[in-house]
């Protein structure tokens, strides 16, 4: 399994942020009076209030252009994809050989100052247009859960990795795929001490 890599330098990341608000518009969080609202009710607890306050009150802490995220379910609705392709961030991403999941994440990534890594089945050069790009994209967490694993280990290694699992599937399916996430990941998180790891979804 080879590895696409589409990286900008810093201007382009410079020139492409301002581009990026209508993908956290809608994310604008609240005023202070209606966090303190919420975490009264219980819908988040108040270090999450405070930390959202913090990023308002400390614009470069949104800066993620030195983080690195592996996205296991990139393409999933629930996960930050686009968040983190706003805010910058390194995602190596990983989802299902599908060239429509892939379209949207590329095209993404390209109008974003963010960049991203995927998987890919036939080397770059070999793709005539984004068509065979999308097409040869991508890879399937239940058939190729240990080549994912020997993948993911050697990639930017000297950098630390917050691997999310976002893949989702009704019912029993969802414990299965779960479950392989946590093999394709184990690794990464026992190595990359300074990561970390998010589940979405996933009720024990």
């Amino acid at each position: 399994m080879l590895d696409v890599l589409l990286r900008k330098t810093g201007s382009e990341r410079a020139a492409l942020r301002p581009t990026c608000a209508a993908l956290l518009a809608p994310l604008t969080p609240p005023p202070p009076p209606s966090l303190q609202e919420w975490v009264e009710y219980g819908t988040i607890e108040q270090s999450a209030a405070d930390a959202i306050v913090s990023c308002v009150d400390n614009p470069a802490h949104l800066d993620l252009s030195d983080k690195y995220f592996v996205m296991l379910g990139a393409g999933s609705a629930m996960g930050p994809f686009k968040v983190l392709m706003a805010l910058g961030a390194n995602v190596v991403a990983i989802d299902l050989d599908r060239a429509g999941i892939w379209k949207n994440l590329i095209t993404t990534a390209r109008n974003s100052p963010g960049s991203i890594t995927f998987p890919l089945k036939i080397p770059e050069k070999s793709c005539a247009d984004d068509a065979a790009l999308f097409a040869n994209a991508g890879c399937n967490l239940f058939t190729e859960t240990p080549i994912i694993k020997d993948w993911l280990v050697p990639l930017y290694p000297k950098e630390d990795f917050v691997v999310g699992s976002y893949a989702y599937l009704d019912g029993a399916l969802h414990v299965q795929v779960s479950s392989h996430a946590q093999t394709a990941s184990s690794s990464e998180a026992s190595v990359r001490r300074g990561g970390g790891e998010r589940t979405a979804c996933t009720v024990v």
